[in-house]
């Protein structure tokens, strides 16, 4: 469940291009687990969802709104999309994967997908928190097969759901971040 604030002064007048009024108020991700009579809340994320609007970018389309969020197989997914109604070519999608683990949702794998709408070629970039290792593709919307693969070492690092801030851009290595 995604909830946000309802402070009236977070819902912003913008006079340029992108939507009238931009709702700056920060969001929360809870996740709840089916017990006997009802729910029980196991989880927290208040800086993992970013607000729907933004002054900085208010052309920036709800990332929620052609993203989503998901569990399946025992796997919290949270897809976040960013591309911009206007003043901007490029779009990304970035998908985080968490699964329980003693008592905290636990980053396991991060996929960042990345392309030009006006040239159609973009980059691929998967992560496996767990063995450690990242593959990076290009690839072009006008092809079915992605471009060479190549394959990385990360170092060792955790995140958890509770306390991943994705406004910080947590770095994976030297060149590749999570943002």
């Amino acid at each position: 469940m995604v909830i946000r604030s309802t402070d009236a002064n977070l819902i912003q007048s913008n006079d340029g291009l992108g939507q009238e009024r931009l709702d700056t108020n920060p969001r929360r991700l809870l996740v709840f687990e089916r017990v006997k009579g009802g729910f029980r809340q196991i989880a927290s994320a208040d800086h993992l969802v970013p607000p729907a609007g933004s002054m900085d970018t208010p052309c920036l389309v709800d990332p929620l709104e052609d993203g989503g969020i998901a569990v399946s197989r025992g796997v919290l997914s949270v897809d976040l999309r960013y591309w911009t109604s206007c003043g901007g070519w490029g779009s990304s999608t970035n998908s985080y994967k968490f699964r329980l683990q003693g008592g905290r949702f636990r980053l396991i794998g991060f996929d960042h997908i990345e392309f030009m709408r006006n040239t159609g070629e973009g980059e691929k970039i998967s992560v496996n928190f767990l063995t450690l290792r990242m593959k990076r593709n290009p690839w072009s919307i006008e092809s079915s097969v992605d471009g060479p693969a190549r394959w990385s070492r990360i170092r060792p690092q955790r995140y958890y759901l509770d306390t991943l801030d994705i406004s910080e851009c947590p770095e994976i290595d030297d060149t590749t971040a999570m943002c």
